[in-house]
């Protein structure tokens, strides 16, 4: 008969930080450190303003890409332009 396999790993403490407003994150999940709750005494709720902290910094500091077409933009207006242009010494010779 064929030994059944176990699974075995480690628990580990988690913080989940929702979004409070409607976003592109659900959100945030933060692994708290093994020895957080035993070195300082940290309570609960220093951990869940440090999450939220983390969260609404990392939220902060992102930035959209930039749009790499915006040189398509800018040769469609010049081309404009110089149309624009040719037209008016057309109609003014």
């Amino acid at each position: 008969m064929r030994e059944q396999q176990t699974v075995k790993g480690v628990a580990r403490r988690v913080v989940i930080v929702r979004s409070p407003a409607e976003s592109v994150f659900e959100e945030a999940i933060f692994i708290v450190r093994e020895d957080a709750g035993r070195a300082g005494g940290v309570s609960r709720e220093e951990v869940l303003d440090e999450a939220r902290r983390a969260a609404g910094a990392y939220a902060g500091a992102v930035t959209p890409p930039r749009r790499r077409d915006a040189w398509k933009t800018w040769a469609f207006l010049g081309t404009c332009a110089a149309a624009l242009v040719l037209a008016l010494v057309i109609i003014l010779i």
